[in-house]
This record gives C-alpha cells, structure tokens and sequence, in this order.
C-alpha cells in the first residue's frame, strides 16, 4: 500500500511546530506503508535553505513553489498510482486539493495538531458540508496528536482518531553538569510563548539568591511572521537593566536538529511559559526535552497538565505566573536531585507514550480498520 503525504514547509529553516510534526509522522508512515511519497509546497513565507539535504533516505520528497502547482504535481503523480493509495493532509488546507485526488483516494487523513486550530468551527462546518453530500465522508478520518482536540471534535461527533505525537527517543538520557544548572528556551519570538517581562522579573530575584549557580539560555526562531530582533532587543534591553549579562545569553537563529539536539542534551530544565494556546498540542518543545531527560517547567495550559501528571516537571499557573514560576525554580535551584528524578520520569513518560518504534504497530491498526 502506499501513501501520499501533502503539506507545505517539510523543510528547514523551521525546526519546531507543525512542521516537525509533519516530519515525525512521515517518519511513522514509513514504517507502515510499503512506500510514503510527500509533496510540500515551499512557500514565501518559510522560504528554504540552500542546499538542503533530506534525512529521509526512503521516502521520496518532491518541492514545488506554490500550493497550486502542487495541485498540478500531485494529480500527476497519483494518476500513475491508480487507486491504490492513502492520503495524509498536514499543515494544509483540504479546500486546496484537488476533488479527483480526493475520490481516488482509499483513505483521507487530515492531520490537527492544535486546539486554536479546530476552534474556528466555521472551517470545520464548511469541511463537513463539503464532504457530507459526497462518498468521501466515509473514507476520511481526523488525527489529532491532542487528548483535548480528541474529545472537544468527539462531542461533536467528528471521525477523529487521537495519536500520540510521535517523538525520536534518544536510546538513553546523559549524566548532566549541574553546576551550574542549565536552564533553556527554545521556541517563537512570541509574548504568549514567552512573556519577557514577567520571566526575567523572576530571574533578577532568583539571581540574587542563586548568583553563578544557574545559566539561563534563551533560543529564539527567526520567525519571519514576527518582529524577532524587536523581541531580542527588549530581551537585551531587560538584562542590562537587571544586571543579568552573567546569567542570561539569548541566541536568535533557526537551529538545525543536531543543535537542538544538543541543546536539550546539556539542558537541566526547559522552560515553557506560554500564556496562550499558540503551538502544537503538546507543544513539541516539551516533548522534546522530555526525551532527553530535561525536567519541564511548564503552565497550566493545552495539555501539559496530560503529559506532566506523571512528575516528570512542575506546572505552574498562568493566572499567576511570576510567582508560581519564581517558587518553583527556586525549588528545583535548592533541590537538584529533584530535578534528576523529574528528568528520569520525563524520559520514561515520553518512551512509553510517544516513542515513534512504539507506535508503529498502532498506526498500521488505524489504517488497517478506518475507512471503507
């Protein structure tokens, strides 16, 4: 059986997000189809980096410019597959695709990774007219990496299929330095991802408290839909004004995956105080850190509470987030091996949840009983 992946931006200079998470489940689907090919449309926004090489040696990976020339492309390509093929919509629209791509299809995924995303019912509502005077309503399927999308789309009676966001598990977490304790961002330059003002308040006092016992690492997105180097500059502009250059370094630049990599491997705690729902659900940054054993601080938002119920992090409360972040770092500063019991926790959770080997044979169940 083959499948057909079609999605916009599979490729760097992004490396978070709903674009990672197309990569993990193309990753998953190699594994249970027989032959995977995905057409991404590069698009203005996302843009490309020269040269890039796919890391995907046994899936066939096909750029185009637009999204209608890979209307063009991919009905080309499925003509030659016939009706034997299943199709996978991630971070697409399925208004942009083709009807005949969509009746030879044996299976329609649409993949919905964020609860932001399905509140907007009216593009639910209009997807459903769309398919509901048609076959294909019988053949199509939602998956949602999110236990929250996963019962707010089942209450209104929504074909959804929940699938734990798939995460490559490194084989073994590492023995880290704690001295001094590494602290990180990773993600957007983003006040509802990171509120600046609130986050470094509770540096400054911790640092009078904790002075050279903790570094703070800041890694920021060049995000071309936001002023990034506005948001580094404010950033700049507080840490000269608490005195903080000794304990906060804040790096603008799209990491690739090996240095993300690293990044997490070094790190002690990862830090995710959103005020919003703005990401992935669970926000991929999360996951990530938990499979190389970081502890998570995180809000009390989406679903972090689901995946931190086993220890392996502390929730705080957004409603009152400077103090609620500023007791619980001051926990884990005094308590290190608080933090490796939280980091062994977090590791196991995500091996035995999202682990992308450990998923293989549910997703071939899903594939093999949905559908006609």
């Amino acid at each position: 059986m083959k499948s057909v992946i079609l999605t916009t931006g599979f490729h760097p200079p992004w490396n978070q997000g709903e674009v990672v998470a197309t990569r993990r489940f193309a990753e998953l689907l190699s594994q249970v189809y027989d032959h995977v090919t995905i057409i991404s449309a590069i698009g203005d926004v996302r843009g490309v980096e020269d040269g890039y090489k796919s890391e995907y040696n046994d899936i066939d990976i096909l750029y185009v410019n637009t999204v209608k020339r890979l209307r063009y492309v991919a009905s080309r390509i499925i003509d030659r597959f016939g009706n034997d093929f299943d199709l996978h919509v991630s971070n697409m629209s399925l208004f942009n695709i083709p009807r005949s791509i969509l009746t030879k299809a044996c299976r329609i995924y649409v993949y919905q990774y964020a609860l932001k995303n399905i509140r907007a019912l009216s593009t639910y509502l209009r997807l459903n007219s769309l398919l509901i005077l048609s076959n294909l309503i019988k053949k199509l399927s939602i998956i949602t990496t999110s236990p929250i999308v996963y019962e707010y789309m089942r209450r209104i009676h929504s074909p959804v299929i929940y699938v734990p966001m798939p995460i490559k598990v490194p084989a073994k977490i590492y023995n880290r330095v704690a001295d001094p304790i590494n602290i990180i961002y990773i993600g957007h330059p983003d006040l509802a991802r990171f509120p600046i003002d609130k986050v470094f308040s509770v540096v400054k006092y911790l640092n009078k408290e904790f002075y050279q016992k903790f570094q703070f690492k800041i890694y920021l997105s060049m995000h071309r839909l936001k002023d990034y180097m506005g948001f580094f500059r404010v950033m700049k502009k507080l840490i000269a004004k608490y005195g903080l250059h000794d304990t906060i370094k804040v790096v603008v630049k799209n990491l690739s995956e090996d240095e993300k990599n690293q990044i997490y491997r070094l790190a002690n705690i990862c830090l995710y105080p959103a005020v919003a729902e703005t990401a992935v659900d669970p926000p991929l940054t999360v996951l990530e850190a938990m499979s190389f054993g970081c502890c998570v601080i995180s809000t009390n938002i989406q679903s972090i509470p689901h995946i931190l119920s086993n220890g392996g992090g502390i929730i705080i409360r957004r409603e009152n987030l400077s103090f609620t972040l500023y007791r619980s770092l001051r926990l884990l500063l005094q308590n290190p091996t608080l933090i490796e019991r939280m980091s062994r926790k977090a590791y196991i959770y995500v091996c035995e949840h999202h682990d992308v080997s450990r998923l293989v044979n549910y997703m071939k169940r899903i594939v093999s009983t949905t559908g006609w």
